[in-house]
């Protein structure tokens, strides 16, 4: 690898732009300034008013530029448009530069609007799963208002894919107001949808969602100990520990699933147990020792 010192005046920026905007550089500029360009950055020959085309490094370059330097360090290859894009989306994924709308955009870009290969030719050259790249594409269907959310961090990208199962848009963006209010997790959001399935409207899906989600598998800490054994208490908790773990394997089958149809059925199974969790767990709460029970 060939390290060469380039004119900042011959250089342009990429073809892809993969963030919506560098953000702050301050804290780059100061790095720059006072250790130097420690890092250099990826180009490839262009033709046109540049010479040469950032692939990777996008924020150092216009740093660079905002400082006044003449020239920037810069490692250069002979790239198609599709290599060009590949790498710049490997280096970013492994930074954690893109938020996932940014990468959910690459992924149609490359995918859809180039069609340079399935979801699952993608996966394999930037070294992710085919679900990662299914789902993060998956969040572009979601409203505008969602979309700015997921953009601005406002709400997870795991929040961002349980509002994707709910079919009406405006009812999607009322739970997505409630968890940037509330602090839904993951978890509790996807409870919360599950009831909004069964017909509640999202305000009190959202309630019986915090009320009844955050319990351990555990009802008695490792800590105390019961004076008296009681076989209705070791029952109870038996049975709401398998039930707690037949949901666990139900959200695990969940997360691994794309098709649509199958994930319907699954959801449909996964509410009437949730259901019977909550009943169960609000009577191991009533049967609970007391403290004259415990040491």
């Amino acid at each position: 690898m060939e390290i060469i010192e380039i004119p900042l005046t011959d250089v342009g920026p990429p073809l892809f732009d993969l963030r919506e905007t560098v953000g702050d550089l301050t804290n780059l500029k100061a790095s720059l300034q006072k250790s130097g360009q420690l890092h250099s950055i990826l180009v490839r020959p262009t033709t046109g008013k540049h010479k040469w085309q950032v692939v990777d490094g996008y924020r150092r370059y216009v740093a660079a530029l905002d400082l006044g330097w003449a020239t920037i360090k810069a490692e250069a290859r002979e790239l198609g448009d599709k290599e060009a894009l590949e790498l710049a989306l490997m280096a970013n994924i492994q930074r954690q530069n893109l938020n996932p709308v940014e990468e959910a955009e690459a992924f149609r870009t490359y995918v859809s609007e180039k069609g340079w290969g399935s979801s699952a030719d993608l996966a394999e050259r930037l070294g992710v799963s085919p679900i990662y790249i299914s789902r993060r594409l998956g969040l572009l269907g979601l409203s505008e208002s969602i979309v700015l959310s997921l953009r601005k961090g406002e709400i997870t990208t795991s929040h961002g894919e349980e509002l994707g199962r709910v079919e009406k848009k405006e009812v999607a963006e009322q739970l997505a107001d409630i968890i940037k209010e509330t602090g839904l997790t993951r978890d509790q959001t996807r409870v919360a949808i599950d009831y909004v399935k069964a017909g509640l409207n999202p305000d009190i899906a959202a309630s019986r969602a915090l009320d009844v989600t955050g319990y351990n598998d555990s009802f008695i800490t490792p800590e105390k100990t019961v004076k008296h054994f009681d076989a209705g208490d070791v029952a109870r908790d038996s049975i709401v520990l398998s039930l707690r773990k037949a949901l666990a394997n139900i959200d695990l089958h969940l997360s691994n699933l794309t098709d649509a149809e199958q994930k319907e059925w699954i959801e449909a199974v996964r509410y009437p147990l949730h259901e019977l969790i909550n009943a169960s767990f609000k009577l191991q709460k009533k049967h609970a020792p007391t403290a004259a029970d415990v040491e």
